[in-house]
């Protein structure tokens, strides 16, 4: 599934990551939310393309779907995102 989004000039941006990467945030999270922990994630864009974010790990977050909808488009949680993932993924690797 492909996800378009409007920039702020109105150009449609692909919100697409690889499915490299995609499989790459899964297997370090062990397919569950970095926030809550629940099995079964999406992979979320920490910074938006609207944004200049771009499409690689550094800017990927496993999100369930709830999480997702709730914190994803708030950015006034990116911080809070990635701080998450970061200790998750070092919790996960122990």
């Amino acid at each position: 599934m492909r996800l378009i989004a409007k920039s702020p000039v109105g150009k449609n941006l692909k919100m697409v990551f690889t499915e490299k990467i995609k499989y790459e945030v899964k297997k370090l999270s062990h397919q569950s939310c970095c926030l809550y922990k629940n099995i079964g994630v999406e992979i979320h864009h920490i910074k938006p393309q609207a944004e200049n974010g771009e499409d690689k790990l550094e800017n990927a977050a496993p999100l369930c779907p709830s999480c997702h909808e709730i914190c994803g488009q708030n950015p006034t949680k990116r911080k809070f995102i990635k701080e998450s993932r970061d200790i998750w993924y070092e919790i996960e690797r122990l």
